[in-house]
């Protein structure tokens, strides 16, 4: 059998549409959007997800974002290693974005309370016990 997609308008064969399971009574049915459209639509609305929250957390859009990870080639600022995603590092009291920094870092100065105080007594510690 084929089905018209809602978004491209061709009429494809059932096989590439998803199938909706549903639970009995209603019997199982096809997406309105067939696999290739539903791939386009996830992926914009990716897009658009992200662009959303770098704007409402960090007042950047996701062109910036994307603009700062390729000036640095996606190298952490604090430990210099390239990583496929970079992480938006900010000020929890300001909320201005410091920079960009792989997981590990982001995390590591989350730990320690965004505080540099605690940052050099742990790096005094590791010079001293390491």
């Amino acid at each position: 059998m084929t089905k018209q997609c809602t978004n491209c308008k061709e009429t494809k064969e059932d096989a590439e549409f998803y199938l909706i399971k549903r639970p009995a009574p209603r019997n199982p049915s096809l997406y309105r959007h067939c696999k290739e459209c539903c791939k386009l639509v996830a992926k914009q609305n990716k897009s658009y997800s992200k662009n959303w929250e770098l704007l409402k957390k960090y007042n950047i859009t996701l062109e910036e974002y994307k603009i700062q990870c390729s000036l640095r080639d996606n190298h952490c600022d604090i430990c210099s290693n390239k990583v496929l995603t970079l992480h938006v590092d900010h000020s929890h009291v300001t909320g201005k974005v410091r920079g960009y920094l792989c997981g590990s870092c982001n995390r590591g100065i989350g730990l320690l309370k965004d505080s540099a105080s605690i940052c050099l007594s742990a790096g005094k510690y590791l010079n001293e016990k390491g």
